[in-house]
């Protein structure tokens, strides 16, 4: 963990964040999915989409 110096020199450019979006009705969701990755797309360095079919869902 890092301690309260260390934090102060870390820069937002230095951060990295993972997010989950787990999708259940493809169809309906995709264009509201897309439309917001599409706003964040300037600090959204990849991503990447996996169908669970077993489970009928879609994971981003």
């Amino acid at each position: 963990m890092a301690s309260a110096k260390q934090a102060e020199k870390t820069s937002p450019q230095n951060r990295v964040g993972v997010a989950a979006i787990i999708i259940q009705d493809r169809h309906q969701a995709a264009p509201r999915v897309s439309e917001i990755l599409s706003e964040y797309g300037e600090i959204i360095v990849g991503r990447m989409g996996i169908p669970y079919l077993n489970r009928g869902v879609l994971v981003i």
